[in-house]
């Protein structure tokens, strides 16, 4: 199976257990036994809870806030937590509070952060992971947050992250597309892309040899006229794209390598909520026990 094949199978896999389905949800043995993320990074389970986070209330500052927090500790049960203690999802205002609240989660023994992301200490500073995070979100509201929501374009949004000491390009972009979800993003998935490293793996394992922005756009192309895959009538964008190589670099790994998987992936989590998706998509859901 190849990357046209990979990414098909792999979101008609999220559309059986969709509809309700028993796993395994794919006759594919890769896709059925190992972990994947979705198509659509935004049918993803941090997604999913971060764009209910941005739609329930908070100003401009606030869903910066949001957004960029979030990437860094990337874990859903840890945001959970803070909005029992708080009463309320947390904003910009909360930014001293946060810092203790996070220490008071760790010293339960929780884990705060999902250690997908590196973390690095700003120049001089000095203190634990949780420090390291609220000096840079300092750092950012100081010199970032009122210039990003002025910006005009996601390209100078992601510069305007760049800058920022130990945020790079691919941390950049997440941040950058959350914010797109929010209710002061707009639909503009497909005017940038900055393609991370697993993104670059899995455009070469595919065997395109040129530019990889280039290479993001003629995949998204063919998604957008051929229409095999979509989440209502919206095919993958541009930061969607990138995720899917992203994968398959993953999946290519796999069936290299041979040898056996498991029978069927197992969520720890259980069925899935219901979808929630930006306003500004225009797209309805699609509903239970719909292929």
């Amino acid at each position: 199976m190849r990357y046209f094949d990979f990414v098909e199978e792999r979101h008609a896999a999220w559309q059986r257990r969709q509809a309700g389905e028993l796993g395994p949800w794919s006759t594919d043995p890769i896709i059925a036994g190992r972990k994947f993320t979705n198509v659509y990074r935004v049918l993803d389970r941090g997604s999913q809870l971060l764009v209910r986070m941005l739609y329930d209330g908070g100003s401009p500052k606030d869903i910066f806030f949001r957004c960029f927090m979030y990437r860094y500790t990337n874990r859903p049960e840890t945001w959970l937590w803070m909005r029992d203690k708080l009463g309320r999802w947390p904003g910009m205002r909360d930014l001293e509070t946060v810092g203790r609240l996070l220490k008071d989660l760790r010293s339960t023994g929780q884990p705060v952060f999902s250690g997908a992301y590196l973390i690095i200490p700003q120049p001089g500073h000095r203190g634990d992971k949780i420090d390291h995070v609220m000096d840079l979100i300092r750092v950012a509201r100081r010199r970032v947050a009122r210039d990003y929501l002025a910006a005009s374009g996601p390209q100078d949004r992601f510069e305007m992250l760049r800058k920022l000491y130990g945020v790079g390009d691919f941390l950049s972009m997440q941040i950058l597309t959350d914010w797109g979800y929010s209710p002061y993003g707009s639909d503009d998935e497909n005017d940038f892309i900055m393609p991370g490293p697993g993104c670059r793996k899995g455009i070469r394992a595919w065997g395109w040899t040129g530019d990889y922005v280039a290479g993001i756009r003629h995949a998204r192309e063919f998604w957008a006229s051929e229409r095999s895959v979509l989440l209502g009538d919206r095919p993958p964008s541009l930061m969607d794209v990138q995720n899917t190589f992203c994968e398959f670099f993953k999946y290519d790994r796999y069936q290299r390598k041979g040898g056996e998987h498991p029978a069927a992936y197992v969520s720890s989590y259980g069925p899935p909520p219901p979808l929630m998706l930006p306003v500004h998509w225009h797209v309805t859901p699609e509903p239970k026990g719909t292929k």
